[in-house]
């Protein structure tokens, strides 16, 4: 079978999915609404096609009158349907001769205005551009004593989430305008963008949640982990923390430093020296040379040299050894966006309901291979599904890419593979421990040199809670002594850095190992020499093939939530340009 023949979906173009509300106000067609809980609409209610706004029952049209035809449609799909004007003028026919479900029936109610294309002068106008109507598709089942009502006003939430999740489930029968594989940030961005341009979207997430590397525990109280901060007072993520309400606190600069188990006093000697080495390193200007040796020729001592280099590592998840301190200083000298971190104090995923509301998402969809050509892309899930668009953005983490997940048929451009290899993925551990009661004094970060390179304390936390957080070569020792090992051994130092029993005080610990999660394979990207021609080269599209996400970030914000963020809303944009000009020259 030809990978991009569509299974036979009687009149289906588009699905009916999170697009309708967009197309319920353009082209002036309601929703009846339902009850305010997560269950179906009721029973004598339905979906209006008509440009009242008003609460109907039941529907007027033709009723159900045999118990065979009943139970034949005791499963309903309704599909959006574009029809041309050789069409439109049977669409009367058509609807009168569908059945319905008991005691509802196919509407014909509502002004003609409602079914106009945009731009139509009249309604004779109108017939000939054609029109938008809904049909019928066999699949789920509806409730009885509904059908299609002649009004209503736009679904509920609850109606959303329900027909979001039972509507647009295992569909094979569907072409989506653009089908996003990964919920993370980025996929988001660009799925809300297109959504709000009134395009189908489907988006494919392999985890069990949205989000990716955004990942709020609520155990006991909000904790990171995985995006910890807002980086920046101008950063793109405040739009979203404006639009949602979302409570944020300004992260404290008072970094202090611990040596062989003891802390530093804030103007001890070595602590100055990592600060100034810290920052040289940062403002480097010179030929291309990796961050290691710039600090083996710039430190003034070892002790100095291990402190600055884990703080540099991790911040940027790296391999010192591999990141480029010519690429590092550039991208700070770049940045604009400000010096301060931020917490947003009620959980980092409150950041994704601005953007994930109304979308089609599909949890537990991992996708294992992309078929495409010019004009159209199948996706296969590893579940054996399969989905069909014209065009296809891909988020997933650039260390998946690197491992063929997803494959492509036929394979990616020579150029294309080749930048895909050359951008190295960084490694983050993080390690959450809560307790009883807090048994160290107040501070704001801590830099070690032991087996914890860095600590904090979790303020948006319900019960005391701190942070070890490693990058880089170190986050992968830990992660190797397993979750247990490490948490006993992270007890142990602290117990010697702050003179207390901290086992006495533990409840409880998580490691989280990002470089082992299936969908991860690491924390984020950073710059090793050549890094961003080949970032650029990665977020050219290819085709109906389009890619966004923190490593196709070119400009300075690269490892970010705000800058994976802008490139979804890249590729959004860049999909919208390409087809206003198709359709221009149509």
């Amino acid at each position: 079978m030809n990978p991009f023949q569509i299974p036979s979906a009687p009149f289906a173009f588009f699905a009916f999915s999170s697009a309708a509300p967009w197309l319920a106000l353009r082209f002036g067609i309601g929703f009846l609404s339902g009850n305010e809980n997560d269950t179906p609409p009721p029973a004598g209610e339905g979906l209006g096609v008509g440009a009242s706004t008003q609460r109907r029952r039941g529907g007027k049209g033709a009723e159900m009158v045999n118990a065979k035809a009943q139970r034949r449609q005791s499963t309903q799909r309704f599909f959006w349907v574009w029809r041309s004007s050789s069409e439109a003028s049977a669409t009367s026919a058509v609807n009168s001769t569908l059945p319905s479900p008991s005691g509802g029936g196919v509407g014909g109610g509502g002004s003609r205005k409602g079914f106009q294309r945009k731009g139509a002068k009249s309604a004779e106008h109108a017939k000939g551009l054609g029109m938008w109507n809904i049909l019928p598709y066999p699949l789920l089942p509806t409730p009885s004593g509904g059908g299609v009502g002649g009004g209503g006003h736009r679904r509920t939430k609850s109606e959303s989430r329900y027909l979001r999740t039972k509507l647009l489930n295992s569909d094979r029968g569907c072409m989506y305008d653009v089908i996003v594989i990964g919920a993370g940030i980025a996929g988001l961005a660009a799925a809300n963008a297109l959504y709000a341009a009134g395009y189908e979207v489907l988006v494919l997430e392999a985890r069990d949640r949205i989000g990716g590397r955004i990942w709020t525990d609520e155990q006991y109280g909000p904790v990171e982990f995985g995006a910890e901060f807002i980086h920046g007072h101008r950063a793109a993520t405040w739009e979203l923390v404006k639009r949602a309400g979302l409570p944020t606190s300004r992260w404290g600069r008072d970094r202090r430093f611990a040596l062989g188990g003891r802390i530093l006093a804030a103007d001890d000697p070595v602590g100055v020296a990592v600060q100034t080495l810290y920052q040289q390193i940062c403002a480097y200007r010179g030929p291309e040379v990796t961050v290691a040796e710039l600090l083996d020729r710039l430190a003034p001592s070892s002790e100095v040299r291990t402190l600055a280099g884990r703080w540099l590592a991790n911040i940027e998840g790296a391999d010192l050894h591999r990141l480029s301190a010519a690429a590092l200083a550039r991208e700070r000298r770049l940045s604009t966006i400000g010096e301060d971190n931020f917490h947003i104090d009620c959980g980092y995923r409150h950041l994704l309901a601005p953007l994930s509301a109304g979308l089609a998402i599909e949890l537990q969809a991992a996708v294992t291979l992309v078929r495409w050509d010019e004009q159209h892309v199948a996706v296969e899930l590893a579940d054996g599904r399969q989905f069909h668009a014209r065009q296809l953005v891909i988020t997933v983490p650039v260390s998946l890419l690197q491992a063929g997940q997803p494959a492509f048929d036929p394979p990616l451009p020579a150029a294309k593979q080749a930048a895909i290899a050359a951008i190295p993925m960084g490694h983050v551990t993080k390690l959450a421990l809560w307790f009883d009661r807090q048994c160290w004094p107040e501070f704001t970060v801590l830099s070690t040199d032991g087996l914890i390179a860095t600590w904090w304390p979790v303020t948006s936390a319900r019960v005391p809670t701190l942070m070890g957080y490693m990058g880089g070569r170190q986050a992968l020792a830990v992660a190797d002594l397993g979750e247990t090992e490490a948490i006993a051994a992270a007890l142990r130092e602290l117990s010697a850095l702050f003179g207390v029993d901290a086992a006495a005080a533990y409840r409880a610990g998580r490691l989280v190992d990002w470089s082992r999660d299936p969908w991860s394979r690491g924390a984020y990207t950073y710059s090793a020499a050549g890094t961003l021609a080949a970032r650029v080269a990665l977020a050219e599209p290819v085709g109906p093939l389009f890619f966004a996400g923190e490593a196709t970030v070119t400009g300075a914000e690269i490892a970010t939530v705000h800058g994976a963020l802008e490139t979804g809303r890249r590729a959004a944009r860049t999909i919208l340009l390409r087809n206003r000009q198709i359709q221009t020259h149509l």
